[in-house]
Protein backbone atom coordinates (compact mmCIF):
# COMPACT_ATOMS: atom_id res chain seq x y z
CA UNK A 1 0.00 0.00 0.00
CA UNK A 2 1.05 3.49 -0.72
CA UNK A 3 1.93 6.04 1.88
CA UNK A 4 -0.55 8.15 0.29
CA UNK A 5 -3.18 5.31 0.74
CA UNK A 6 -1.92 4.09 3.84
CA UNK A 7 -2.54 7.85 5.29
CA UNK A 8 -5.93 8.41 3.47
CA UNK A 9 -7.03 5.62 5.30
CA UNK A 10 -5.78 7.11 8.69
CA UNK A 11 -7.78 10.35 8.16
CA UNK A 12 -10.51 8.76 7.17
CA UNK A 13 -10.44 6.35 10.56
CA UNK A 14 -10.87 9.63 12.54
CA UNK A 15 -12.66 11.78 10.09
CA UNK A 16 -15.87 11.26 12.90
CA UNK A 17 -16.37 13.21 16.22
CA UNK A 18 -17.07 10.31 18.31
CA UNK A 19 -13.78 8.79 17.18
CA UNK A 20 -11.91 12.30 17.52
CA UNK A 21 -13.14 11.85 21.40
CA UNK A 22 -12.26 8.35 21.66
CA UNK A 23 -8.63 8.62 20.90
CA UNK A 24 -8.35 11.86 23.38
CA UNK A 25 -10.10 10.27 25.94
CA UNK A 26 -7.71 7.27 25.93
CA UNK A 27 -4.68 9.46 26.02
CA UNK A 28 -6.41 11.11 29.29
CA UNK A 29 -7.26 8.15 30.98
CA UNK A 30 -4.67 5.21 29.85
CA UNK A 31 -6.82 1.72 28.61
CA UNK A 32 -10.51 1.88 28.61
CA UNK A 33 -13.00 -0.94 28.95
CA UNK A 34 -16.22 -0.72 26.38
CA UNK A 35 -18.45 0.10 29.01
CA UNK A 36 -15.92 2.99 30.03
CA UNK A 37 -15.82 4.10 26.66
CA UNK A 38 -19.79 3.85 26.46
CA UNK A 39 -19.84 5.83 29.89
CA UNK A 40 -17.70 9.04 28.71
CA UNK A 41 -19.55 8.94 25.03
CA UNK A 42 -22.95 8.53 26.33
CA UNK A 43 -23.43 6.68 23.25
CA UNK A 44 -24.70 2.81 22.93
CA UNK A 45 -22.60 -0.07 22.90
CA UNK A 46 -23.47 -1.17 19.42
CA UNK A 47 -22.51 3.02 18.38
CA UNK A 48 -19.38 2.30 20.47
CA UNK A 49 -18.27 -0.97 19.31
CA UNK A 50 -18.56 0.05 15.82
CA UNK A 51 -16.27 3.08 16.39
CA UNK A 52 -13.70 0.86 18.29
CA UNK A 53 -13.56 -1.74 14.95
CA UNK A 54 -12.79 0.90 12.90
CA UNK A 55 -9.71 2.20 14.45
CA UNK A 56 -8.94 -1.07 15.30
CA UNK A 57 -8.71 -1.79 11.92
CA UNK A 58 -6.61 0.69 10.86
CA UNK A 59 -4.17 0.11 14.02
CA UNK A 60 -5.46 3.01 15.66
CA UNK A 61 -6.40 1.51 18.79
CA UNK A 62 -5.09 -1.91 20.28
CA UNK A 63 -7.11 -4.00 22.54
CA UNK A 64 -5.86 -5.97 25.16
CA UNK A 65 -7.72 -9.20 26.79
CA UNK A 66 -7.57 -9.13 31.31
CA UNK A 67 -10.01 -11.32 31.97
CA UNK A 68 -13.35 -10.84 31.14
CA UNK A 69 -12.85 -7.47 29.96
CA UNK A 70 -10.72 -5.98 27.09
CA UNK A 71 -9.09 -2.75 27.29
CA UNK A 72 -8.54 -0.16 24.36
CA UNK A 73 -5.43 2.15 23.98
CA UNK A 74 -3.99 4.38 22.09
CA UNK A 75 -1.68 2.36 19.57
CA UNK A 76 -0.84 4.86 16.35
CA UNK A 77 0.50 7.52 18.26
CA UNK A 78 0.69 9.53 14.64
CA UNK A 79 -2.82 9.86 15.46
CA UNK A 80 -2.32 11.88 18.23
CA UNK A 81 0.21 14.26 15.93
CA UNK A 82 -2.86 14.62 13.19
CA UNK A 83 -5.10 15.55 15.90
CA UNK A 84 -3.47 18.12 17.21
CA UNK A 85 -2.87 19.90 13.77
CA UNK A 86 -6.53 19.60 13.06
CA UNK A 87 -7.88 21.10 16.28
CA UNK A 88 -4.69 23.37 16.95
CA UNK A 89 -3.85 22.01 20.56
CA UNK A 90 -1.49 19.55 22.30
CA UNK A 91 -3.84 16.63 22.70
CA UNK A 92 -2.65 17.02 26.51
CA UNK A 93 -4.81 20.23 26.79
CA UNK A 94 -8.36 18.66 26.35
Amino acid sequence: MSIYKENANLLKAISHSIRIKIVIELNKRGPCTVNQIMEFLEKPQSTTSQHLAIMKSQKILASNRKRNEVYYNVQNKKINTLIEVLLGQNIDNF
